[in-house]
């Protein structure tokens, strides 16, 4: 990524959290090596490279950064080291370290790469998400610590809670009544948060329940770019390519219509958005329902709807039944594919060509892009080098691989979150 494109990145991403608060006091002046980090900025566990410097250092000397986080369940850990340039300044967005797992400047690869215990989706989400995790840096000069810094890094669990949306509050739809008393949950709902009143876009959120991509972290994520989001819970299978539960059109237009008669959503910019196993049937909703749908994001997955098996039935069910479904998810056949062309929004596609999980996701994508056409603000990002977990929002120290491809894939992170930010809220000012 280059500096300009990492501090558009940033400032999308501070203008987003913004709505949430911030924290700091303006520093005092120091004397000798310390940190200097930017004031009055509110930082998250979802973290774009922020700006972070160590200063008053020897030039030439050899400074090795050393970040923990003690958390329960254990320790945190990671490291870099650098040569100190003639400024006597380490910026960590622009002087490369000599050794560290990631081998580009990268103010936020002492966070991302960090390594801990193995810890259940429940206890990471509640980590990362639910607390205010304190990463503490320290800058070790032949063997002494120089200066050091803690990062208080709030999960954005901290600053919203979703409302449960019960079934039958969701009524139904001219063309898909619904009569039927249901007090199961159908979802969760974060409100619009942002300068976009008294409407704003939303999303559908065909839930990934894998660890990092799942709705504790892509909700309130998508929720601070201000604007609406409604998640419905997707059981995935063990291949992480299908989906093991099934939902109805009759829910879906359901859905939409619950979305479309609030006052703070706006009725015509509604998006849909699913990864891996879910991207499917964000896609086909996208397609099926394109007189009510704006857009559409997807990464990782197939761009046809997939059967719940290679010998199983249909995701999705209508009045008359089943909807028809691939069973291949290996080959492409343009015949499956979401018909896009019919969005009249932006379609945000991202996919890695060493996707470990689904191999052909990028022949998928290039099917489905090359039936869409061109429009002018769709987003199509393929990566090299990066494994499949692209949707996990940037910052996370979940589910990387090791080096190299650690910091490719959280470049695609970035890429694939700025491309969807950026939409929204070009959306929402629009």
């Amino acid at each position: 990524m280059t500096r300009h494109a990492r501090t558009a990145a940033v400032g999308l991403l501070l203008a987003a959290l913004a709505l949430a608060g911030c924290s700091g006091e303006p520093q005092r002046a120091q004397v000798g090596p310390h940190f200097v980090t930017a004031p009055l900025v509110y930082l998250s566990t979802v973290l774009w490279p922020p700006p972070l410097s160590l200063v008053g250092l020897t030039p030439g000397s050899r400074i090795q950064l050393e970040a923990r986080v003690d958390a329960p369940g254990g320790r945190w850990e990671s490291d870099a080291t650098y040569t100190v340039p003639s400024t006597g300044i380490i910026d960590l967005n622009a002087v490369r370290p000599q050794l560290a797992p990631f081998g580009t400047p990268d103010s936020a690869g002492l966070i991302w790469s960090l390594q801990g215990p193995d810890l259940a989706p429940d206890a990471a989400a509640r980590l990362w998400t639910e607390s205010t995790v304190g990463v503490h840096i320290a800058a070790v000069d032949d063997g002494r610590v120089v200066a050091s810094t803690v990062l208080e890094l709030a999960g954005l669990g901290t600053v919203m809670t979703p409302l449960v949306v019960l079934a039958d509050e969701l009524g139904g739809t001219p063309a898909n009544p619904s009569t039927a008393e249901d007090d199961s949950p159908a979802g969760l709902f974060y409100d619009p948060r942002g300068p976009f009143h008294p409407q704003a876009p939303a999303v559908i959120v065909f839930d990934d329940d894998s660890t990092g991509a799942s709705e504790p972290y892509v909700g309130p994520l998508l929720a601070l770019f201000g604007i609406g989001v409604f998640v419905v819970p997707v059981e995935r299978a063990a291949d992480q390519v299908h989906v093991s539960s099934t939902i109805t059109t009759g829910k879906i237009g359901a859905i939409i219509g619950w979305l479309q008669g609030r006052f703070d959503v706006d009725q015509k910019h509604i998006f849909v958005y699913g990864s891996s196993q879910s991207e499917p049937l964000a896609l086909w909703t996208a397609a099926h329902f394109r007189s009510h749908i704006y857009g559409a994001f997807g990464a990782g997955g197939a761009t046809a709807l997939l059967c719940r098996s290679p010998e199983g039935a249909s995701t999705i069910f209508d009045a008359s039944g089943p909807v028809p479904c691939e069973r291949n998810s290996q080959t492409v056949f343009d015949s499956s594919v979401a018909p896009l062309s019919g969005i009249a929004g932006p379609v945000v596609l991202a996919c890695t060509r060493s996707d470990e999980v689904l191999p052909s996701a990028c022949d998928w994508q290039d099917a489905a892009m090359r039936l869409r056409g061109r429009h002018p603000d769709d987003v199509d990002i393929r990566v090299d080098g990066a494994a499949h977990a692209i949707t996990v929002p940037p910052g996370l120290p979940l589910e990387l691989p090791p080096a190299p491809a650690a910091q490719a894939t959280e470049r695609a992170r970035v890429a694939f979150w700025e491309a969807v930010g950026r939409t929204l809220v070009r959306t929402a000012r629009s």
